[in-house]
């Protein structure tokens, strides 16, 4: 005889985790986990390209299970059944917490039917307490009047994180906290450098009602620069000195560029590029045989370009 679950059966909280490219999702992701350690917690990361270098980079140690969404975003409908089935995987796992980091490139327009179908197939296992949202401070006011994207992150979110506050002056902050208040003026506020906040931010319930329709109504409904992205995959190891020339070229042309690369000394590096920084760092391990960097282009055909270009003189052999 099957037995349903009580009403009063613990409900694990679910907390969504937004922002566009760069904004620092992973790295808000892995300082809450840090924090964390003496909980049980599920993770569930989402990437819009091909590959998933950001479930690469979340520390194994620090939860109890991580699913990887893959090739479009959880909001869209092409997706939306997958992530509602891959956090129904998650409900009998007696977790602290669930943990789910969207694509930069997300539009949770969606979100409210996904919370349903959430309750339905999980039969209410799961206490949805919302989404928080992370912006780039150093970016956002740019890529707010030209991206969908960002503006509906934050209209859809419940709490939303100023990240990078310590690239901007006092009042850039302030430009930024009007903006944010314009598209959602229920969203908590908060902010943070390297996405270093409190874990404090998940013990309470900060999911509201509001109309973000309407607020994106009184938007721009179209892209002005729709993002695109590229997987950039080559054979040979190449020199570091090579690689820093290549990404100097692109990185005027991308939002984002991140993958992994092996270079000729046979060390592994992780590249994580935003719109005003190129980081290459040693990675612990090879992730790929091939080398592959995403790229979400502002200018795709520029890119390419660049590519075209560069594969013979860098590279030798690109697929």
């Amino acid at each position: 005889m099957s037995v349903k679950k009580s009403s009063e059966h613990k409900k694990t909280p679910l907390i969504i985790i937004t922002g566009f490219l760069g904004a620092g999702k992973t790295t808000l992701l892995n300082n809450l986990l840090g924090q964390l350690k003496d909980k049980k917690t599920g993770v569930i990361v989402n990437e819009f390209g091909e590959i998933n270098v950001d479930a690469q980079l979340i520390d194994l140690d620090k939860q109890d299970g991580i699913s990887e969404i893959s090739n479009g975003s959880i909001f869209c409908s092409c997706l939306s059944g997958s992530f509602v089935n891959t956090i129904a995987k998650y409900k009998d796992l007696d977790l602290d917490y669930l943990l789910v980091e969207s694509s930069g490139m997300s539009r949770p327009k969606s979100i409210d039917s996904i919370i349903e179908n959430v309750k339905d197939v999980t039969e209410e296992a799961f206490n949805y307490r919302g989404m928080i949202c992370i912006v780039d401070a150093f970016n956002f006011s740019k890529i707010v009047q030209s991206l969908a994207a960002a503006r509906e992150q934050v209209a859809y979110s419940d709490l939303v994180i100023i990240n990078k506050t310590d690239l901007v002056d006092d009042a850039d902050f302030k430009k930024i906290e009007s903006t944010i208040k314009s598209l959602n003026p229920e969203a908590e506020i908060t902010k943070s450098s390297y996405s270093d906040v409190k874990v404090d931010i998940l013990e309470h319930s900060f999911s509201s009602n509001k109309d973000a329709e309407e607020i994106l109504k009184k938007m721009k409904s179209v892209d002005l620069n729709r993002p695109e992205n590229i997987l950039l995959e080559f054979k040979v190891a190449i020199e570091s000195d090579k690689l820093n020339s290549l990404l100097e070229e692109l990185i005027s042309y991308s939002y984002r560029i991140k993958g992994f690369v092996n270079l000729v000394d046979e060390r592994t590096v992780l590249v994580n590029v935003t719109q005003n920084n190129i980081l290459v760092k040693d990675h612990k391990e090879k992730i790929f045989d091939n080398s592959k960097l995403v790229i979400f282009a502002e200018d795709i055909e520029k890119i390419e370009e660049i590519i075209k270009i560069n594969q013979f003189i860098i590279f030798g052999d690109v697929s």
